[in-house]
């Protein structure tokens, strides 16, 4: 019995392991942009945390924003922007679903490409919103009013109810309420303020290269366009150069480190743009510079909190710290380096992230991989990792040997902090900076924060919940009844006692007496007296309070001219800079093909040249050889005929010789046969033969 035990154990505790492998989130919401002060939810450890540019959200995180204090959140190509006083609790992140809460505030959403089978919704306290399409939604939620609105500029959502679903279209605003049953209505849409400083901020979100070499699921993909250059690399595809960094500068090395669950050991950088670079794809240093690799393109790519290998630990560390104690290290790994997570994950998981590894043949990775370890390294103390101060600042230096002679950690965890390392050096950091009350420390925990003067006494940073509110049933309201007219957020304790009103005051006893009846004249005089005062009071704070709204309103628009204005010409500026640069590329480019053009043409020339050459060459070794055969012709026929007529010439003298010796026996000598050659050789040969035989002169 105990031994099935142990094994049901074992068995109970693998799937754990694999639930928990599998529940690594392959999609990762990012802080991009904040205006004034606002507060970040990721840790129950830890509760608020004074939120920051690149931070990471994923599911039960939560996102708060100050008075006057505004809030960009991006996951892929959806952008949430949470106004003043707003609260969004993130309740599911993953590859395909999107599950909000806007407990209070107001939420602008803009949906740039939505994928078939994605889930967006976004939920109130008194109903749930399915945004169904690309296009423009506002939210509003005022848990003071009861009420919650959602407004469609452009796209297609739907209030989702007990009963089922009920289309918003674009143009269409729905409010929902809470009173004798949840009721609805349908309004037009309005604009706000927030909703023109989402326009603006869509104005800065760059699609020009970027979506031909990577998703649009990839979070973080606007900002390249805007912040490097796209080129074709032979071996590597395409990479992204980016612009205006420091001299010195090399991945993961300007920003810090953050424990972020589930991962750990999280990467923030301190660029604007540094986020897809830093969680997806590899780093490589070709061209004499640093240049980003995204991989093939994939439609959903898997989020990794840094791509890096981690050197330290043992009598290196011992070695390399100086009085701050033991050091850790970590290199930018090269396109042809798999990654191996030091948190647990599914193989499936790892497969994706892996996806964007390149075969490359190693006598061109070697280089490569040795550049990004050797020069690419970065050296800080364990307890400046463990605070999060920042890496440029707590950076040691170490030669590139040293680097070299480095072990790179098989298993990160055993040289990185703790988790408790890292919330003891924080809070120490945290204590020596705000020593006063009210201070930085203060503000990293906004739960504890007095509320202000007139501002609701439910605490709006409590700690978030993550429940996902109950399908309502609302029912439709009359045709003839409208919903509750909107008002301004109220600034005073709703549930404050209020003086009693005139006709709440008790009326005079009927007893039918004249001083009765005089008495309840008089009371009714004081009462019209008291109403014409409160109605005088109630014109001159509404006239007081237009006055007051009319001046905020030209001082905002004063703020907002200038801020567009400012914004407006860095624009310019940064336009003008992007076409200079664009022009000193195509001037660079024109140059350099009209030089390959020039060598292409000397190359061509240089060829025909040599062609001609040849040509000619072989026509006069022809010619020679032709020569020489006729030569040799010559000369065989010239060797023919002298022996010929050596031969004819032995042979007269044979006859001659005979005749003298007996002339009886001579035979009548006939005429030498006819031999070949010029007519001057024939008739010498005539005249010799006419000799012989006497009869000559």
């Amino acid at each position: 019995m105990r031994l099935l035990l142990s094994a049901l154990l074992a068995v109970v505790a693998a799937c754990a392991g694999s639930v928990l492998a599998q529940d690594v989130p392959g999609r990762v919401g990012r802080i991009s942009a904040i205006e004034g002060s606002a507060a970040l939810y990721q840790d129950p450890d830890r509760g608020w945390e004074d939120a920051y540019v690149n931070a990471p959200v994923t599911s039960r995180n939560s996102v708060w924003t100050d008075p006057d204090a505004r809030v960009e959140m991006v996951v892929g190509p959806i952008a949430l922007r949470l106004d003043d006083e707003s609260q969004l609790d993130v309740s599911l992140l993953d590859d395909a679903t999107l599950d909000a809460t806007l407990e209070r505030g107001s939420l602008a959403a803009r949906i740039r490409h939505f994928r078939p089978g994605n889930t967006v919704r976004i939920s109130t306290p008194q109903a749930s919103f399915l945004l169904q399409s690309e296009g423009r939604y506002r939210l509003d939620a005022d848990p003071d009013r009861g009420e919650s609105r959602l407004s469609v500029f452009a796209g297609t959502a739907g209030l989702q109810t007990a009963a089922g679903r009920i289309r918003v279209s674009a143009g269409q605003s729905v409010i929902v309420w809470d009173g004798d049953g949840a009721q609805y209505a349908f309004q037009d849409v309005a604009s706000t303020e927030l909703d023109r400083w989402a326009h603006e901020r869509d104005a800065r979100w760059v699609e020009r290269r970027a979506p031909e070499f990577v998703s649009y699921e990839m979070t973080g993909y606007e900002d390249l366009d805007s912040y490097g250059d796209w080129a074709q690399d032979p071996v590597y595809g395409a990479v992204w150069f980016p612009t205006r960094v420091q001299e010195d500068w090399a991945p993961y090395r300007y920003g810090r480190w953050a424990f972020v669950r589930p991962w750990g050991w999280t990467w923030v950088d301190a660029e604007p743009w540094g986020y897809a670079p830093f969680h997806y794809g590899r780093w490589v240093h070709v061209r004499d510079r640093w240049a980003w690799c995204p991989g093939r393109r994939v439609d959903r790519p898997a989020w990794a909190p840094a791509l890096v290998g981690f050197i330290g630990g043992g009598d290196w560390s011992a070695g390399v710290a100086s009085s701050g104690g033991p050091v850790v290290g970590w290199f930018p790994l090269a396109p042809s380096e798999p990654y191996r997570p030091w948190y647990k994950a599914s193989a499936a998981y790892l497969t994706r992230v892996n996806a964007v590894v390149r075969n490359v043949p190693q006598a061109v990775s070697r280089p490569h991989i040795e550049w990004n370890r050797d020069r690419g390294a970065t050296v800080v103390h364990r307890e400046a990792l463990a605070a999060g101060r920042p890496v440029q600042q707590a950076r040691v230096s170490v030669t590139p040997d040293v680097v070299r002679r480095a072990p790179v950690a098989a298993a990160p965890m055993n040289i990185l902090p703790s988790p408790e390392e890292a919330h003891r050096a924080q809070r120490s950091a945290l204590e020596r900076t705000a020593p006063a009350a009210g201070g930085p420390l203060a503000r990293r925990n906004p739960a504890a924060r007095p509320a202000a003067p007139g501002a609701p006494t439910a605490n709006p940073l409590a700690r978030p919940s993550f429940a996902k509110p109950a399908a309502a049933a609302p029912r439709a309201a009359p045709h003839d009844a409208a919903p509750p007219p909107a008002a301004p957020r109220p600034r005073s304790n709703p549930l404050a006692a209020q003086p009693a009103s005139p006709s709440s005051a008790a009326p005079p006893r009927p007893d039918g007496a004249r001083e009765a009846q005089e008495r309840g004249a008089q009371e009714r005089q004081r009462e019209r007296g008291a109403a014409e005062q409160q109605r005088a009071r109630d014109a001159q704070q509404q006239q007081e309070r237009a006055a007051r709204e009319a001046q905020q309103q030209r001082e905002r628009a004063a703020g907002e001219g200038e801020q567009q204005r400012a914004r407006e010409a860095q624009q310019q500026q940064q336009q003008q800079e992007r076409a200079a640069r664009e022009a000193q590329q195509q001037r660079e480019r024109a140059a350099g093909e009209a030089e390959q053009q020039r060598a292409r043409e000397t190359q061509q020339q240089e060829r025909q040249r040599a062609a001609r050459e040849a040509a000619q060459q072989q026509e006069k070794a022809s010619q020679e050889q032709q020569r020489a055969a006729r030569e040799s012709a010559q000369q065989q026929q010239k060797a023919a005929e002298a022996q010929q007529r050596a031969a004819q010439e032995q042979q007269r003298r044979t006859a001659e010789a005979a005749a003298k010796l007996d002339p009886q026996k001579a035979e009548p000598r006939k005429g030498p046969p006819p031999v070949r050659g010029p007519p001057e050789e024939r008739e010498k040969r005539d005249d010799e033969g006419k000799r012989g035989r006497g009869e000559g002169g």
